[in-house]
């Protein structure tokens, strides 16, 4: 049986606990991870907490090798990941960045970006972009939604959970006998 949120949230509460910390709110919930806003010596962070799968554990353990590799203002600060075991299942803990300024796609909806703004943020992002390059990594899910903000209007990509790493290999062991296959040329006869 799959962890509901509140096992999540037993989680995060024995985390907080163990490190001396305060479990301030959840900030919500993606396709894999829940998130929280956690505080310790007046620094706040996010602390996300996932149900570790077979096929999932290297997906985690992707963008956390891609994260900390990492060292630019326009992407997520990686404080700690690690993999961790509470009743009888497995989780990958990460605490990240807090980015308190809100989405790209949040900021959308209130209405018109100004273009100085949008200027920063393109000029940002393109760095960011660059950055990544050089170090072998491709996003591959950059949209209004992976665009985070500081409080200081600095936009920062986030999510690098389907991270392609350039110098590593990219099939899973699960794919990896189909794409050793012939193609089939389209007629069945060949397949």
């Amino acid at each position: 049986m799959s962890p509901g949120p509140q096992d999540l949230t037993d989680l995060a509460k024995a985390l907080c606990q163990q490190r001396n910390c305060a479990l301030v709110r959840e900030l919500g919930a993606g396709a894999h991870k829940r998130a929280y806003l956690i505080e310790k010596d007046g620094a706040r962070y996010a602390l996300k907490i996932a149900p570790i799968t077979p096929s999932l554990k290297p997906r985690f353990e992707r963008e956390a090798a891609a994260l900390s590799g990492c060292s630019h203002s326009a992407v997520a600060v990686l404080h700690e990941t690690y993999a961790i075991a509470f009743g009888h299942q497995e989780f990958w803990i990460s605490i990240e960045e807090y980015l308190s300024g809100g989405t790209l796609a949040e900021r959308f909806g209130a209405g018109q970006i100004e273009h100085a703004l949008i200027r920063k943020i393109a000029l940002s992002l393109a760095d960011a972009l660059d950055h990544l390059r050089n170090r072998n990594l491709v996003h591959r899910d950059i949209k209004p939604a992976n665009i985070l903000f500081r409080t200081n209007d600095t936009a920062v990509l986030t999510d690098f959970g389907i991270v392609r790493m350039l110098d590593a290999p990219s099939l899973t062991q699960d794919f990896l006998p189909q794409a050793l296959e012939p193609p089939c040329m389209h007629r069945p006869n060949n397949c």
